[in-house]
């Protein structure tokens, strides 16, 4: 499983799934979105099966 942290609403969670999608259900499970802003949960890549955290870079 991938971990994935989500974001929704100021709110942030610590997810694990099999797909970025799955963790995507997930997330909006939890959060409760209505379906009018489910569109608003963003969902990002933070850790791998293996346990070691993904760093993510920004790039000019």
């Amino acid at each position: 499983m991938y971990g994935f942290v989500c974001f929704y609403a100021g709110k942030r969670i610590d997810v694990y799934a099999a797909s970025m999608y799955a963790a995507k259900l997930k997330a909006i499970e939890q959060f409760t979105a209505p379906k009018s802003k489910q569109h608003m949960v963003s969902v990002v890549f933070a850790e791998r099966p293996d346990g070691s955290e993904v760093t993510h870079v920004a790039v000019d």
